[in-house]
Formats: C-alpha cells, sequence, structure tokens
C-alpha cells in the first residue's frame, strides 16, 4: 500500500546567520525603547508630548535620540509644524507598519518560553550612567541596593511608578 502526501509541500528554509540583511534587519530594531516606540505608533499619529507621558521613564534626551534614529532609519515619519510652541507629530511608514507581524510573533514566541522578568531587570533602567558597575548585568549588585548613594532628583518617583520602594 503506498501513502501519498496531500497538502502543500513543506519547503526548507535556510537561515544564514552571517547574513547582513539579517544583522541590518535586527539593528533597526535593536534599542532599549524603540520597539516600545513603534508599538506606541501602532495606535496612529503621536506627538513628542504624548510618547513622553506614554514612556514616563525615558529621558527626553534619549527619547528624540531613539525618534531621530526610526527617523533616520525610514521606520517614522517626523511632522513639524511651525506655531508657537513648535508641534512635532510622529507616524510609521509604511516600512514601519510592516513591522507589525514581526513583532506580534515575536511576542507569540516569547509567551511561549514562559521569560521571566526578575526585579532587578525592571528597575536596570535606573542604573547611573557614570557608575556602569551598578548595573544588573555585571553581578556585582542586586536588587535595589545597587541604587544607593544615587543622587537622581527623580529617583523615588521612577520607584514609586514602578511599584517599588527607594
Amino acid at each position: 500500500m503506498k501513502f501519498r502526501r496531500v497538502g502543500v509541500r513543506a519547503r526548507a528554509t535556510t537561515f544564514d546567520l552571517d547574513s547582513a540583511v539579517l544583522s541590518r534587519s535586527v539593528g533597526l530594531i535593536a534599542g532599549k525603547w524603540k520597539v516600545k516606540i513603534i508599538s506606541h505608533l501602532f495606535g496612529g499619529t503621536k506627538r513628542f508630548s504624548e510618547l513622553r507621558r506614554l514612556l514616563p521613564i525615558v529621558h527626553r534626551g534619549t527619547l528624540t535620540y531613539e525618534l531621530r534614529g526610526l527617523q533616520a532609519d525610514g521606520i517614522i515619519d517626523r511632522t513639524q509644524y511651525s506655531t508657537i510652541p513648535p508641534t512635532v507629530e510622529y507616524k510609521l511608514t509604511a516600512r514601519g507598519t510592516a513591522l507589525r507581524p514581526v513583532l506580534i510573533a515575536l511576542q507569540r514566541w516569547g509567551s511561549t518560553q514562559k521569560l521571566e522578568v526578575s526585579p532587578t531587570q525592571i528597575t536596570e533602567c535606573f542604573r547611573s550612567p557614570r557608575s556602569p558597575d551598578l548595573c544588573w548585568r555585571t553581578g556585582r549588585a542586586e536588587g535595589r541596593d545597587q541604587f544607593r548613594g544615587l543622587r537622581w532628583p527623580n529617583r523615588d518617583r521612577r520607584f514609586r511608578q514602578l511599584g517599588l520602594r527607594g
């Protein structure tokens, strides 16, 4: 008795780890805040102040830097109006909206992997830029102890936003 395969033949996909296209594609969305910025822009056009409210932990300069990088890569479009005060709006380009299925697939993969986030990873954004040894990745300090002695004026407010004690 012979069996006949019914349906579509599965095609083996090749995966080239040294591909420059893969490196460039991952580099476009690599960064601490780029994926969050892109996901907020999936909801439509946002003003700079709206993005600041949606991402309260991100410093203004960091947000500006990430937005300019996304604009240079052609993922978002920036529209500046000559009003007083100046108004700037950001929206996704066609290239940016094409990232939606990619990010959805990445989210599904992450939910199946049971990825856990520790409190030290949540508070990693509060490490001092002048003291890289206080980062949770180095293993030299853990938990909130890494923030003792930091002189950030907004440190306590940021801890409260995350539900942590300062």
